[in-house]
């Protein structure tokens, strides 16, 4: 982590000055401001995606030797989005049921970054190959499922899903022409209901 003073009478233009500086690829916090008669002075906590992502590393190292879990940690930072692996000795658990467990692990880390550094970056958990798997499954049921509203012009309504599954769905509907797709219900009872066009 870095830490910058810069001074000047506009916090936005002092903010460009940094992104300027520095690029896209950190995070920053005012850690300080000092208000002076004729501009602020002001100390920015500056941190990498590079260096953030190998402090949630170790922290979801952490975070499941306190759940009796091993595993390993991989991340990787593409067009600032931190993908960040698990890979343990129970996969399942870290899972939870219909990934329920990896999505509370995901907010726990978003919450810690929000928590230090006001902002959350695009991250995205993964055990194992879940996310992979799961997104393959949701595909083969939304072209099962698509099959059979073609076939019997009649309604179909999926199980519910969170919002990153349900993209899924809306995208692979997309592709049929007699087809479209609605998204009903509250968090967390949301589901999308597969409609034929007539």
């Amino acid at each position: 982590m870095m830490v910058i003073e810069k001074s000047g009478k506009d916090i936005e233009k002092i903010y460009d000055e940094v992104k300027k500086e520095h690029g896209t690829n950190c995070l920053f916090v005012v850690a300080s401001k000092k208000k002076k008669i004729l501009k602020d002075n002001l100390s920015i906590n500056l941190i990498t995606y590079d260096e953030l992502a190998i402090e949630l590393a170790e922290f979801l190292k952490e975070l499941i030797e306190n759940m009796n879990i091993e595993g390993t940690i991989e991340y990787k930072i593409d067009d600032s989005i931190i993908y960040l692996n698990i890979d343990s000795n129970n996969n399942n658990i870290l899972i939870g049921k219909n990934g329920r467990t990896l999505k509370a692990l995901e907010t726990i880390i978003k919450q810690k970054i929000f928590v230090v550094w006001e902002s959350i970056p695009k991250i995205i958990l993964n055990v194992g190959n879940y996310r992979e798997k799961r997104e393959s499954q949701i595909i083969r049921l939304a072209k099962k499922t698509a099959r059979e509203v073609k076939y019997t012009k009649i309604d179909a309504t999926l199980e519910n899903m969170n919002a990153y599954e349900r993209r899924i769905i809306h995208n692979t509907i997309s592709e049929y022409e007699k087809l479209t797709t609605e998204s009903v219900g509250e968090e967390p009872n949301r589901h999308i209901i597969i409609k034929y066009k007539r």
